[in-house]
């Protein structure tokens, strides 16, 4: 067991698993449960904020691996490790899904080469949508992999220069285009929601947060909860009192980060002062459902279109009784075909994949 990272591990299994609950409590919903007052209600407010935490994870993780890397083949070979970490089981589901689509006008109106290369500009046109998070993991692995360049004591100075950067452009775009205004979001330049967007400023606080453990620990952990409970609870309250909607929204994009990207932020600088003072969370569970999150992530909304296609969403409504019981079995099933799908189809693709990079790069 790699003690190392059984709480990161820990964070990733969790972030995936809110992101299920969130998407689960829209077929709760739809099924007629209690919007108010149950564990799906509050998913459906906070859940979507897996995704922040797996941004803030992946800044942490590119810094904390890439300390030993130098000169244009290990950028190379890092390069690879990460396409290869993405592509080859984004497309095992994205095949999935055109064998499930077959015949339908779907496919018809779907951009299917920008979507299989994660390219497309318009979730509308992605087969499998979640996959929009995706698209970010991918251009900061390119900005890590130029930054790879610099000597490393000048990095944390880019990535400093750059979170400042983002902020500067992002705060003269609201204040002067409102960019973020409903009215103006879904025509507004590409170049404000994805090149500089403010989920960026979420990869580059995970590495400033792999940076100080490099150098530093955290003495005293209650600030840290408070921070996590503060700002928790501000975002549940902005939301509930301030805004129409969640923050789920891509008009809230600046609001988002600000409340889950900084909660992600302390939320990882908490679970690694743990690991550090070796105490682990859930260990025996932390490391198979880390592994598993990402084939967990994909393959849940696919699952929840077949509980939905089948007849089986509308057989756990007409029982009538125990709605939210029968969803969490259905969430069981889904961790349990993630688990399946990592172990049969995503560990040998990352296998393989490790031994082509090995042929490729002779070490």
């Amino acid at each position: 067991m790699n003690h190392k990272i059984i709480n990161i591990q820990f964070l990733r299994a969790f972030a995936a698993l809110l992101v299920v609950f969130y998407h689960t409590s829209q077929h709760y919903f739809a099924i007629g449960g209690e919007h108010t007052g149950n564990f799906f209600s509050f998913m459906s407010q906070i859940g979507y904020a897996g995704v922040d935490i797996f941004f803030v994870i992946s800044g942490y993780i590119m810094w904390y691996t890439t300390h030993h890397i130098r000169g244009l083949k290990k950028v190379l070979k890092f390069i690879y490790a990460r396409l290869t970490r993405i592509y080859p089981l984004y497309w095992s589901f994205f095949f999935l899904l055109i064998l499930i689509y077959w015949g339908k006008d779907k496919l018809l109106s779907l951009d299917l080469l920008e979507s299989f290369f994660l390219t497309t500009s318009s979730l509308g046109d992605m087969l499998l949508p979640v996959a929009w998070t995706l698209q970010y993991e991918l251009y900061f692995y390119c900005f890590f992999a130029l930054l790879l360049f610099i000597p490393r004591q000048h990095q944390i100075k880019i990535i400093f220069i750059t979170l400042l950067f983002i902020i500067t452009l992002q705060f003269y775009a609201i204040i002067t285009l409102h960019i973020y205004d409903k009215e103006h979001f879904y025509a507004v330049s590409r170049f404000y929601t994805f090149w500089v967007s403010p989920f960026l400023v979420e990869f580059l606080l995970g590495s400033f947060v792999a940076y100080y453990f490099e150098h530093h620990r955290i003495k005293y952990l209650t600030p840290i909860i408070i921070a996590i409970l503060i700002l928790g609870i501000g975002a549940l309250y902005y939301q509930s009192y301030m805004i129409e909607g969640t923050l789920e929204q891509g008009y809230f994009m600046p609001q988002r980060v600000l409340f889950f990207g900084t909660l992600s932020m302390f939320l990882i600088a908490l679970i690694v002062e743990l690991n550090k003072r070796e105490i682990y969370i859930l260990p025996k569970l932390a490391l198979p459902l880390g592994n598993a999150s990402y084939s967990l992530y994909l393959s849940h909304t696919i699952l929840l279109y077949l509980l939905y296609k089948t007849g089986t969403r509308n057989t756990i409504e007409n029982i009538g009784v125990y709605q939210g019981f029968f969803m969490l079995i259905v969430i069981s099933i889904i961790v349990t075909y993630s688990l399946f799908h990592y172990k049969y189809i995503e560990s040998p693709l990352l296998k393989l994949s490790k031994k082509i990079r090995t042929k490729l790069f002779y070490n």
